[in-house]
């Protein structure tokens, strides 16, 4: 409920023209002003060749992000009773992705918002007034602010990641929704959990519309035999899911390893404290989770499967990133080129 006097409506409309500014045209502007101390933005044009294919892709690692951290106040003693959070990142077109998650998930949520200045405000200003942001303190909203012409998925994971507390991450995409109890299976899978290894949730997809109602593992496999869901891209990037072994998860009632395989991208938690970091010149669409599994394989990880719970993906339509990947043959490319130089990179020990 917003006051009618009329001193406080002048102040906030002073507040809110401020809050819809570009942050970095206004930090630019006083670094201008510094005199002597003059400095210059953590990444100039010039700062790669332009006349080299990939360089702006090259040059987006570089980037200094704008971050706030816990956007609304968290309260910690009821954000971390769990020794799970769940870890994921979205835009602002997601946000309502990330509602439906929130209500499915009700221990620790920590995620980076990628927004300009005027988005995360309105966002914050809509979360205040919602359901979730009156009731929900254990929820860390973290904001990153837009710059570059890429969206910036692996540093965006690695904000959410440092900005959590509890001893295990459930490292997710926000349009992913988990099974009906998945949290406190996990929980109970955290009792014997092995070090340098990772349980992996397995992923799955409606076909054509359908419940968007919790399931649990018996009916999944219901929706599975009537042909309305199937493992996750299995129809156009099947390498990506299929070390899972989702035929022996069918009828597996007990944890179970498997191996990793190349292209290999799951969804699964992790002790924190054993965690990489998520490789930041990935940008945009491609390789930025299969990167992640390579480098846990190279450093010696185990991969485990949960017999019982699984996340289940839900349709929207594909992301402009993904219309870039597939319409231009060069950011295709440069994929294939950032993905050769981690490689070397990660056999040659510099990661």
């Amino acid at each position: 409920m917003r006051t009618q006097n009329r001193y406080a409506q002048f102040f906030r409309r002073h507040f809110e023209l401020f809050a819809s500014m570009d942050g970095d045209q206004l930090a630019f502007q006083r670094l201008r002003n510094c005199g002597a101390n003059k400095k210059k933005p953590a990444v100039n044009s010039p700062d790669y060749d332009e006349d080299e294919v990939c360089g702006e892709f090259r040059a987006a690692r570089k980037i200094v992000y704008r971050c706030q951290r816990f956007l609304a106040p968290v309260v910690v003693e009821n954000s971390y009773p769990s020794k799970i959070t769940l870890v994921t990142q979205f835009s602002m077109e997601r946000f309502q992705f990330f509602e439906k998650l929130a209500e499915s998930w009700e221990g620790p949520i920590s995620a980076a918002v990628y927004g300009s200045d005027a988005e995360v405000f309105q966002l914050m200003e809509f979360w205040k007034s919602s359901k979730l942001g009156k009731t929900r303190k254990n929820i860390g909203l973290h904001g990153v602010f837009k710059k570059g012409p890429f969206y910036p998925v692996n540093y965006l994971r690695n904000v959410a990641i440092n900005a959590t507390r509890s001893e295990f991450i459930f490292l997710l995409d926000v349009d992913f929704l988990p099974s009906r109890g998945l949290e406190g299976a996990l929980l109970s899978s955290t009792a014997e959990f092995a070090a340098n290894s990772v349980l992996v949730v397995p992923a799955f997809e409606m076909t054509r519309s359908g419940t968007s109602e919790l399931l649990e593992k018996e009916e999944l496999l219901k929706e599975w035999d009537l042909g309305t869901v199937q493992p996750f891209r299995s129809d156009v990037w099947p390498q990506g899911h299929a070390p899972t072994n989702y035929s022996r998860w069918r009828e597996s009632g007990a944890q179970y390893a498997t191996s990793w395989a190349q292209d290999y991208e799951p969804y699964f938690m992790i002790r924190k404290s054993d965690c990489p970091l998520y490789d930041r010149r990935f940008v945009g669409f491609g390789w930025n989770k299969v990167a992640h599994a390579m480098q846990l394989n190279r450093l010696g990880f185990k991969f485990n499967v949960h017999p019982s719970g699984f996340i289940l993906h839900q349709p929207h339509a594909p992301s402009f990133e993904i219309h870039k990947y597939r319409k231009q043959p060069i950011y295709r490319k440069c994929m294939q080129t950032l993905k050769g130089e981690f490689v070397r990179d990660l056999i040659t020990g510099v990661l």
